[in-house]
């Protein structure tokens, strides 16, 4: 992915595992074309937090302040990954 020009790197096995995202359903419906580089013009610094609690399945919410947490949940519900 690059998001706001800043290159984050997942894999797709990880994707696939937490199918509840809207990158899990994108992907199902042909929207993502894999094989290209994926532009997003969102929050870099959220979707890093949102990649990191894909990969490992939990994040430490004690290192953010509350603007932070706030941003981050606007970037989860955009996202739909709303375990996190």
């Amino acid at each position: 992915f690059i998001v706001s020009g800043k290159q984050i790197n997942i894999l797709m096995k990880t994707i696939l595992e937490k199918n509840s995202s809207v990158f899990y359903y994108m992907i199902l419906l042909g929207k993502i074309n894999v094989d290209e580089e994926i532009f997003i013009e969102r929050d870099s610094f959220s979707f890093e937090i949102i990649i990191d609690f894909l990969k490992y399945g939990e994040i430490n919410v004690d290192n953010y302040d509350n603007f932070t947490l706030k941003k981050l949940k606007e970037e989860c519900d955009f996202y739909e990954v709303h375990e996190l």
